[in-house]
């Protein structure tokens, strides 16, 4: 890790980016804030998916988890039309776009084929074998109303 100079952090305490120069090289670099960073940054890309119509057990176990929890999620209003996040039976998260759940499950190191994140609506109560046939995650952020 590098470690600011003390004018360095003073210019980047006042909210705004700060261009650097590489003396050596003349190439320039912004320091910004790493959450206005991540404000900006494009969601990681996803990996190319299979085309095989079998599910991966990773996925379809937290599709099973999401679908478990869904009548106690559905049950608080809050809830309802957010978007959840599952590793296997764990719970990653809640929150109001799949982006945000997309960065964590990446953060913390997910394979693809390993999470599930599925829209909080009673529409997740879908057939068995209708389970492989969305990736809300690959979809649009916000789905219609």
């Amino acid at each position: 890790m590098i470690e600011l100079t003390p004018e360095q952090r003073q210019a980047v305490g006042q909210g705004e980016p700060v261009r650097v120069i590489d003396p050596t090289t003349q190439d320039a670099y912004i320091i910004l804030r790493a959450e206005l960073f991540e404000q900006f940054a494009p969601p990681p890309a996803c990996p190319a998916r299979e085309t095989s119509p079998e599910i991966a057990p990773g996925i379809r176990r937290s599709q099973e988890a999401l679908r478990r929890d869904l009548p106690q999620l559905l049950g608080d209003g809050g809830l309802v039309h957010q978007w959840a996040a599952y590793h296997g039976d764990e719970r990653v998260g809640i929150a109001p776009d799949a982006v945000t759940l997309l960065r964590e499950c990446h953060r913390r190191g997910f394979k693809d084929d390993e999470y599930y994140i599925g829209w909080i609506d009673p529409t997740e109560l879908i057939a068995e074998e209708d389970i492989g046939l969305r990736r809300p995650e690959l979809e649009e952020v916000n789905p219609p109303a």
